[in-house]
């Protein structure tokens, strides 16, 4: 309209324009497109904080409201209740034969499974056997591992608790002198008698760390995503950052789990000096705490494998999900269903696809220090600690309450609404041996192939650990896959027992305990969140930093082309055009034991074609020859 009555009017003087009433001066209009742009990163930060603080709060107050233990939440043991404790309090010593009442036998140093029932006087011990070895094995080095470290001593100093002199410890007795066995049940079963439990579960170390890591893990994830959002931070902190943020996560869900496995044992209620009561966590909120810290532990996994491709391809918002078509998956991903969609990897400062928000800015040398250091230490972090708290710990006890769950409450009672859960988990045991066979018989079959047939490229394939030399990957992967279908095996007489029905006992759930530990141990070695392993992507991130693979150059080209998802096509193109160019040089063939002066020469020519490769025509040709390949 404005311009119309423009165009009708009679010019001004001396012709010039003559200038809407309603327009702005330009350096109004860029103060005003500023000032938007600023409104939109507030909102978007806004949003991201939102995204995390919505599961951090819940998360946060759920925990601290099942650590406060009402009548409501506990089941009296009149029937029998089996348990284990791996570290013990005045009331609840350890589950060693010595600290029973009326008993003063050796102490092994590794738990055993008690049955204790209230009204009767005496406990019901497990004894060991030869199928529990391999558990106890384990258990056992991990109770030397926290001797070592003073974690004993840490413990105490959270609790203050005097957990160091077992000699005051003792359990009392389930019966009180005064009380008939049906008495001690009826006394045991009101209210005012569970008012009494000692709640081991508020007082505990593993909580303090617990409730500690969950807020500072949201907070990192809060700063991180503003950092992104503003654009004003280089990515190279933004990553550390990210990287920073799984510490409190690693640390969250080791505490969890052995929190957890408190959750999983008995309670006692004194009722004089000598006796009381005994109590275990009703079915729903037990399992509720248990699925908390496992569900932790698998996204921290799943975020371990994530950071990798963050680091290979660019950081990404934590706050945030992204629903993509999947006509793009399938173009951008080797695996359409893994949640990380990469962008084409680009060839340097001058490639045209690296402009704008797509350039990335980091250098070979940031590569190698500090990306490489620091993800090869949340590596180790993230293992030692899963090791420690869920393997040797979490597994063996929450499995034996999941089988009681599942005998006691479905086979028994019926399946009712709660019970599904319970039920769902019995199907699991009967079905994952299977995939663990079939995925462990895949990777031999692949081996035998690799070591009987000739091939071109011989190179690292999507399972297989470049980290280790080629000489000894291959025995060691299939010393691997031998071992997981063996313990694959030895957990199928976990099922015959749940096939059985039979009850849980002192002797049965040291059986059931194994069981567990030998599937799940399996299961976690034969499935990662990615068809790409924490060592492929540790190795390609060394690539980026100038690092040679066992291989030479040339293997550079072949975890390309097994594994495009890792981001090399920049590295393979100019690992080619390097051993064009130097094809008598022993670094084109292998990557160990090769002259420092080679490697420092392919270091500064990746590091200078990264950074000046702007001749469309180079990219093209380059492109053309790796495809023709």
């Amino acid at each position: 309209f404005w311009l119309k009555a423009q165009a009708a009017a009679p010019g001004p003087p001396h012709g010039r324009v003559r200038r809407c009433p309603l327009a702005r001066p330009p350096g109004a209009l860029a103060a005003m497109a500023r000032t938007s742009t600023r409104a939109a990163k507030c909102t978007r930060t806004i949003s991201a904080a939102f995204n995390t603080l919505i599961v951090a709060l819940p998360l946060y107050f759920l925990i601290r409201r099942f650590s406060n233990l009402g009548p409501t939440l506990l089941k009296e043991c009149n029937g029998n209740c089996t348990f284990i404790r791996f570290w013990g309090t005045p009331d609840l010593p350890r589950s060693a034969e010595k600290f029973l009442p009326g008993r003063n036998a050796s102490d092994s140093g590794v738990p055993v499974y008690i049955t204790v029932q209230n009204g009767e006087k005496n406990f019901q011990v497990g004894e060991p056997g030869w199928y529990q070895f391999g558990q106890r094995f384990y258990c056992r080095l991990a109770l030397i591992l926290s001797k070592i470290t003073n974690t004993e001593k840490i413990i105490k100093g959270l609790t203050n608790t005097s957990i160091l002199n077992e000699e005051l410890f003792r359990y009392s007795e389930a019966i009180c002198p005064e009380h008939t066995a049906e008495q001690m049940r009826e006394t045991c079963a009101m209210d005012a008698s569970k008012e009494k439990v000692v709640n081991h579960l508020q007082h505990s170390a593993m909580l303090k760390i617990y409730l500690f890591c969950v807020p500072l893990c949201a907070i990192l994830y809060i700063v991180h995503d503003a950092l992104i959002i503003w654009e004003g931070a280089p990515e190279i902190l933004t990553l550390c950052l990210g990287y920073l943020s799984l510490v409190p996560q690693v640390f969250a869900f080791a505490a969890g789990l052995l929190w957890a496995t408190g959750a999983a044992e008995v309670f006692f209620a004194p009722l004089s000096k000598t006796c009381g009561c005994y109590y275990e966590l009703q079915m729903i909120p037990m399992f509720a705490m248990i699925a908390v810290p496992v569900g932790i532990y698998m996204f921290t996994r799943n975020k371990l494998w994530k950071l990798g491709y963050a680091t290979l391809h660019g950081d990404f918002l934590f706050g945030t999900s992204y629903d993509i078509p999947y006509r793009a998956a399938v173009v951008y991903n080797s695996d359409p269903t893994y949640g990380f969609i990469n962008l084409p990897d680009s060839f340097g400062a001058g490639d045209p696809s690296d402009e704008g928000p797509a350039r990335r800015g980091l250098t070979v040398k940031q590569f190698k220090m500090p990306l490489k250091v620091l993800y090869d230490g949340l590596g180790w972090l993230f293992v030692v600690f899963s090791l420690y708290s869920f393997y040797a710990f979490a597994l063996p006890t929450l499995t034996v309450r999941f089988y009681n769950v599942v005998v006691v409450n479905v086979i028994k009672g019926g399946i009712q609404f709660e019970d599904y859960f319970a039920a769902a988990c019995g199907l699991f045991l009967l079905v994952a041996p299977c995939y663990v066979i079939f995925k462990q018989c895949q990777r031999l079959h692949f081996l035998y192939q690799l070591y009987t047939k000739e091939k071109e490229h011989i190179g690292i394939h999507s399972y297989t650990p470049p980290c280790l030399n080629k000489s000894i990957r291959g025995p060691l992967l299939a010393l691997e896959a031998c071992l997981m279908i063996i313990l694959s095996l030895l957990s199928l007489r976990l099922v015959g027992l749940l096939w059985q029905g039979k009850h849980l006992s002192a002797d049965s759930a040291g059986i059931v305990a194994a069981g567990g530990f030998y599937l799940f141990t399996a299961i976690l070695n034969s499935w990662v969140p990615s068809d790409t392993t924490f060592c492929a992507l540790s190795e390609a991130i060394a690539i980026k930093g100038g690092a040679v693979p066992a291989g030479g150059l040339k293997e550079i080209e072949t975890l390309n082309d097994d594994e495009p998802r890792l981001g090399l096509r920049a590295e393979a193109l100019y690992a080619r055009k390097f051993a064009t160019e130097n094809g008598n040089m022993a670094i084109c063939r292998r990557g160990l034991g090769v002259p420092k002066e080679e490697e420092s020469q392919w270091q500064k020519f990746l590091a200078e074609q990264l950074g000046d490769a702007s001749s469309d025509e180079e990219l093209t040709s380059l492109s053309s020859t790796s495809s023709s390949t």
